[in-house]
C-alpha cells in the first residue's frame, strides 16, 4: 500500500488517497461466507486488512485517509426502498452469495464519497 501511495504521488503529488473499509457486515444470513469455518477466516482476514489500511493511512505524511464503515450504516442499506417504492431489504449480495451486487456497490460508493467529501470540507474549514 505504501508503494501504491508513492506511485500515485509520482503522478499526482497533491492527490487525496482514500482507503475505504470493506462492507463485510452486509453478508446475508444465507450467504456461503456465513458458513463456519469460512466466516471466521473472513472476519480475521478482513479485520487484518482494514487494520493495515488504518495503519498506513495514519503513518502517511498527508492526504491519505482511511474511511470506516459501521454495521449500522450497512443495516440502513437493507432498509432502503428502490425507485418503485419496493423494499429490497435482502438484496445486497450477488447471485454467487459472496460478492456485493451493483446495489451494494452503489450504496458503498455513495457512503464513502459522502464521508470523503465531509472529511475534505472539515479539514479545509
Amino acid at each position: 500500500m505504501e508503494d501504491m501511495i508513492n506511485e500515485i504521488r509520482k503522478h499526482a503529488p497533491n492527490a487525496s488517497i482514500m482507503f475505504p473499509a470493506l462492507p463485510v457486515q452486509m453478508f446475508h444470513k444465507n450467504s456461503a461466507v456465513n458458513i463456519l469455518p469460512l466466516s471466521l477466516f473472513l472476519d480475521a482476514i478482513c479485520g487484518f486488512w482494514d487494520s493495515q489500511k488504518k495503519l498506513v493511512a495514519s503513518r502517511a505524511t498527508s492526504n491519505v485517509i482511511h474511511l470506516g464503515l459501521s454495521a449500522r450504516e450497512i443495516i440502513g442499506w437493507y432498509d432502503d426502498e428502490n425507485e418503485e417504492g419496493k423494499n429490497e431489504s435482502n438484496i445486497l449480495i450477488a447471485p454467487d452469495g459472496i460478492h456485493p451486487n451493483t446495489r451494494c456497490y452503489s450504496k458503498w460508493a455513495s457512503s464513502m464519497g459522502n464521508k470523503f467529501c465531509d472529511r475534505v470540507l472539515t479539514h479545509k474549514a
